[in-house]
């Protein structure tokens, strides 16, 4: 395989840049929260003043969404870049063709370029759901309101807002995982038509004490390009995916693999012995 320093200063990278994305999303979400409890709080209840703040919402997050897609594209870009410069080096490749990332033809940068449409669904169905629970109650507006968008834990329960911040912060990691590993699979299938020979893919993880047992039983796994990862272990989204994030919090990513790779850097054996003793330690 490539330089494993490659794959784990490539998921650093990633991580650095769902932080950014992360704090972005969250802070436009707190930033619409005292538009929310005026809108609800009102002497008239008004589904329409409601809709309209979450739709500015949505906005807002879409835009700060398309500002971080450029850096998805150059992380992506350097990271491939490095793969090429290794086939290069081993005889496998020698064209210089350039590989397009055009995120608006690219399906995985989609939710973040829209604003996390599947969360914006969620999160204004959570909150008028609760809001009709407390109207139906027969709350004034001013408690609904105070009650719908409390940041602390009130009687043991938690707000709607609160769990809408919740679900933002999955969805939003999810959609730059998604994005990133969308975008490498688009790289390698254009490289795999440029070179005109077929790759293969290989799961690496960043190996710690951190590291999940799902991830630990698929680093070094290989694939065909079009193939499904055979997922075991736990947490995972499902028994087998094409691509990472496997789990929340994932840290592991796809490299490029040819048979001729296993000549330098950690061999695929290597790389399953690692996994194995860090299996093995916790036992």
């Amino acid at each position: 395989m490539p330089d494993l320093r490659q794959s784990l200063f490539f998921i650093r990278a990633v991580r650095a840049l769902e932080g950014r994305y992360l704090s972005g999303v969250l802070g436009v979400w707190e930033s619409s929260r005292p538009a929310l409890l005026a809108s609800l709080s009102g002497s008239t209840w008004s589904i329409q003043r409601y809709t309209d703040v979450m739709e500015q919402a949505g906005r807002a997050i879409a835009s700060r969404g398309q500002q971080h897609i450029p850096q998805i594209v150059d992380v992506v870009s350097s990271y491939v870049h490095h793969q090429r410069e290794t086939l290069n080096y081993l005889g496998l490749t020698a064209s210089q063709a350039a590989i397009e990332l055009e995120p608006a033809t690219l399906h995985a940068f989609a939710p973040i370029y829209s604003g996390l449409p599947a969360w914006r669904a969620g999160a204004y169905g959570t909150i008028l759901t609760d809001v009709q629970r407390l109207q139906a109650s027969g709350q004034t507006n001013a408690t609904i309101a105070a009650t719908v968008t409390a940041q602390e834990i009130t009687n043991g329960r938690v707000s709607a807002w609160r769990r809408a911040n919740v679900a933002l912060q999955v969805a939003a990691t999810g959609a730059i995982w998604n994005a990133v590993n969308g975008a490498l699979h688009h790289s390698y299938k254009q490289l795999e038509k440029i070179d005109q020979r077929g790759y293969q893919k290989q799961a690496i993880a960043a190996v710690d004490g951190r590291t999940t047992r799902c991830c630990l039983n698929v680093h070094g796994q290989i694939r065909e390009l079009d193939e499904m990862f055979h997922l075991t272990g736990t947490p995972r989204y499902g028994d087998y995916l094409l691509q990472p994030a496997f789990h929340d919090q994932c840290r592991t990513v796809m490299a490029l693999y040819a048979p001729e790779m296993e000549m330098i850097g950690a061999t695929t054996e290597e790389l399953r012995r690692t996994a194995k003793t860090e299996r093995d330690r916790r036992k």
